[in-house]
Order: C-alpha cells, then structure tokens, then sequence
C-alpha cells in the first residue's frame, strides 16, 4: 500500500513539475527577443518585420503600423533600436519607438493607392515598403431568411488571394471558419445554431516575405528595390458587423 501511494505521489510531482516548466516556456516564448547594439546600421544589414492592421472599423480612418528591426550581423534573434538619427516613415508619418517595437497610426490612402515607407541612414532614404492597399471588404447587413447563406465582401480584384476568417456569434455561440478568399466576393455558409444579438467578424490575412538585397537595376520594377536584407509583412484587415441574427424557423 506504501509503495502503490509513493508511486502515485511521485507521478503527480512529476506532473506538476511538468506543468511548471511548460508554463515557463510559454513565458519565455511570448517575451520579445533581446535587444542589441550593432556595429552598424547600413540598410544591407536590416531585417524587418512588419505588421500592418487595418481595422476597417476605425473611426479615425487610420491603419496601424508595426515594425521591429534586427540585425543580420548576429545569428539569433534580436531587436535593436536607431540612436545615431536613423528614422523610419511611412506615408509621410515618422514611426516611434516603443520597445521592441517602431509604430505609428497612418491614414488609410484611397483605392489603388499604395503604402511607402523608407529608411533614412546618413541623409539617404531607402524605399524598403511599396504595398498596394488592400480592399474594404465592407460585409453587408445580413437577413437570414434560409439555411444556407451567403456573406458578401468586396474582394481584391487584381491582388494575390489571401487566407480568411469568419467568426459568427451570438449571446452563447461563436462559430469560426476559415477558408481562402474567393473573386465573387461570396462564401456560403451553413449556421441554424444563431439567434438575436450578435457579431459577424470578417478577417483576411495576407503575407510577403521578400528575402535578399535588390537594387533597382536587378528588377524591371524599381518599387520592388530591397535595399533591406529580410522584410517579411503580415496586412492584416477586420471588419465587424453586428447582426441580429433571425434562423430559418
């Protein structure tokens, strides 16, 4: 009996010590990479990653932007800050740092318009973001009268098709779905589970990882140019809808 209860005592420790140490690294993994100081700053020697979140809900029209810089001169990951007058902007707005990260609020341009941010490093700028602006998907009003249903969002005409998200919810439910963006602008959708208040949450998601330095004279187009070594963008956009939800009866 003594034996069976330290058996089962030992196995518990061990589990709760297994639970402490991937609580830590959980931790440890959501805490952003280390800052340092390089020997330099040169564009050449820069690694970007930005994200771009266009709440389409904003009331101030603004599009936020996020950006941490590293260094390729050291092989893991790290963060670094610009003190020898380096700045960054884009559309004309100068980004702030806000350890580990460089972020402004930037008006959202018109419909095939384009975001442009540079690097400025010894007196130059360098274009290292030339991305076209991605579509208002603005969801409709929905009445559901039959099961199944259609959402409708204005889809980009011309640009690659990204990833999608949908969330449905009610007082009690939340559904979401996932599925690729489509030119029609329609995705058909089988909910009977929904009623009164609630939310429709449309989400796209798009990615470019852009790898290697390039000068103008390397490409057919010079807006392409990556004077940086690594810029990887996440553009996000989110629309929320708030519905009342009426099911087939």
């Amino acid at each position: 009996m003594r034996t069976t209860f330290c058996r089962y005592y030992l196995l518990l420790l061990l589990g709760l010590v297994a639970l402490v140490l991937s609580s830590c690294a959980s931790v440890l993994a959501a805490d952003p990479p280390p800052q340092v100081t390089p020997d330099t700053t040169n564009p050449s020697t820069l690694k970007v990653t930005i994200t771009i979140d266009d709440d389409q809900n904003a009331t101030d029209g603004k599009v936020g932007f996020t950006m941490q810089f590293a260094t390729n001169e050291i092989s893991d990951a790290n963060f670094i800050q610009f003190t020898h007058g380096e700045s960054i902007f884009c559309n004309d707005i100068s980004l702030t740092f806000n350890s580990p990260n460089y972020t402004a609020r930037v008006t959202r341009p018109d419909s095939n318009s384009y975001f442009i941010c540079y690097y400025k490093w010894n007196g130059r700028r360098y274009q290292f973001v030339h991305l076209k602006v991605r579509s208002l998907l603005k969801a409709p009003l929905l009445y559901i009268p039959q099961n199944p249903f259609d959402i409708h969002y204005t889809p980009d005409a011309t640009l690659p098709l990204c990833p999608m998200n949908v969330t449905l919810s009610d007082n009690s439910t939340t559904i979401n779905t996932s599925f690729t963006e489509s030119r029609s602008g329609v995705f058909q959708t089988s909910v009977t589970t929904l009623s009164g208040v609630g939310s429709l949450i449309l989400t796209r998601t798009c990615t470019t990882n852009e790898k290697g330095i390039q000068t103008a004279s390397d490409t057919v187009d010079p807006h392409v140019a990556i004077p940086l070594d690594m810029v990887n963008i996440t553009y996000k956009s989110t629309y929320r809808l708030y519905e009342t939800w009426e099911p087939p009866a």
